[in-house]
């Protein structure tokens, strides 16, 4: 599983972010094989950091996603 956010920061402020950042940890814990790919903002809980644009058009995204296929 692949999981693609900007919303995971280390200083949790928002409900929204305490949200996001909880089922992420969530996911990780009961699934090893989950991949967290934060652009925009960098995070602790990110296995990798990748720059997009605002389409979240990437190589490195793309090809993280094939990789990944399952």
């Amino acid at each position: 599983m692949l999981i693609l956010s900007n919303a995971l920061t280390n200083v949790v402020d928002e409900g929204c972010v305490k949200v996001a950042n909880s089922l992420v940890k969530r996911i990780k814990s009961t699934d090893e094989s989950t991949t967290v790919i934060t652009f925009d903002r960098q995070s602790d809980l990110a296995d990798e950091h990748l720059a997009v644009n605002k389409l979240l058009l990437s190589r490195g995204l793309i090809s993280r996603v094939r990789a990944n296929k399952g």
